[in-house]
């Protein structure tokens, strides 16, 4: 390794050269964290400054395990009982809580070098939150009932309603995160997909732009959570046997309309006017208008309920192998998310004992006996040991 060392005068541009080095460097350190993640912390910071400003100590910490942990755990202990600290706000989930105390730590890494955490004793005060808290309702996959029930609630001679539709499908059957594909009031996230992410294909595997030729459609994904590093990945689907819920039906229809109202292919695909971007909030309301529409709880379902009824559909066609892949997960995380529905139970019992019949001699269940188990899970033909006729 070459190690190449630049001596500068010293003057005034070597101040220069210094003061533009550390506006880098803390950018550099800034970007460490993601986007939505720095907003979050910045949020967090803003209320531990004002806390600390109540009990008249520092937001800054001292390099003292003890004293550090003390100070953290008080303001995790306020943030479960008075939330944000407002006279209407409630306490913090769990959840909140641990990402306000993770913030606390970043900002002195960021800053001052060190690490802070909370030691063992205090520690236990937050598994006493997790212990007291009721456990938190997770989302409840989108279902192809509710697909249909919101179908029939869109009016399809308004371009806002067939954007609508077209969005949802595509992000039911692509496993898509909601930064993905909408927009979340101003912010837009990096990776979302573009007109240019897309292209369609015929059954010879051509890119071809008729619909009736259309066949397949393949979006490349440039980056998720999980690819912060914008690796990207490709993900094809080809043309479903329902035309009314297709997914390439749906994004010829996003992309032909955004030819409509915009000239630049690397805008955001899901767009409804020139100035117009589709929303979360817009999707969250229809989901859940479908949900109730359909007798449930709409309170259960978001736009993450599209992704996880994307992976509930695919296992319980059978091809569960696919969805880790498919929906980009990197670990088995996206096993929490799939719903076992009644038609995939109704089953399993008899395919439990086929599935044991075949693996079976047929001399056991000849003499009415079936097979004894060994310590080692094996199992002991005793056929022999029966009386014969």
């Amino acid at each position: 390794m070459v190690c190449i060392v630049f001596f500068v005068a010293p003057g005034s541009g070597a101040r220069a050269l210094e003061a533009n080095l550390q506006g880098l460097l803390r950018q550099l350190k800034s970007s460490s964290l993601a986007k939505s993640s720095l907003k979050r912390y910045q949020s967090s910071w803003k209320q531990w400054s004002r806390w600390c400003a109540d009990m008249e100590c520092s937001p800054w910490l001292p390099n003292d395990p003890a004293v550090a942990s003390r100070q953290l755990v008080l303001f995790a202990v306020f943030c479960y009982r008075y939330g944000n600290g407002s006279s209407v706000s409630r306490g913090n989930s769990l959840q909140t809580i641990h990402s306000k105390i993770c913030a606390i730590p970043w900002y002195h890494r960021w800053e001052l070098g060190f690490n802070i955490g909370l030691l063992p004793h205090h520690a236990m005060a937050i598994k006493g939150i997790q212990r007291l808290q009721p456990s938190p309702q997770s989302k409840q996959p989108f279902t192809f009932p509710m697909l249909r029930a919101l179908h029939q609630q869109l009016n399809f001679n308004s371009a806002h309603d067939r954007v609508l539709w077209g969005a949802t499908v595509m992000g039911f059957f692509f496993l898509l995160s909601r930064s993905e594909y909408l927009r979340d009031g101003a912010y837009q996230y990096q990776f979302a997909i573009r007109r240019s992410d897309v292209c369609f294909y015929d059954r010879q595997g051509r890119r071809c732009e008729r619909k009736q030729n259309v066949h397949r459609v393949q979006i490349n994904i440039r980056g998720g959570k999980n690819d912060q590093a914008g690796v990207g990945v490709s993900r094809s689907l080809a043309t479903s046997t329902v035309s009314w819920c297709c997914p390439v039906r749906a994004v010829w229809y996003l992309v032909n309309h955004h030819h409509s109202v915009s000239h630049n292919p690397d805008e955001l695909l899901c767009k409804v006017q020139s100035d117009k971007y589709f929303q979360v909030r817009d999707v969250n309301q229809r989901i859940k208008e479908a949900a109730s529409i359909t007798g449930q709880d709409p309170h259960r379902y978001s736009t993450h309920s599209l992704r996880i009824g994307g992976a509930t559909a695919l296992f319980a066609a059978g091809v569960s192998l696919t969805i880790k892949f498919f929906g980009r997960w990197r670990s088995s995380a996206y096993e929490r998310y799939i719903r076992i529905h009644d038609r995939v139970t109704m089953t399993m019992a008899s395919q439990m004992v086929n599935s044991t019949a075949n693996t079976c001699s047929h001399s056991h269940y000849h003499q009415g006996q079936p097979p004894r188990l060994t310590r080692e899970g094996g199992s002991v033909n005793t056929s022999s040991f029966m009386p014969q006729d």
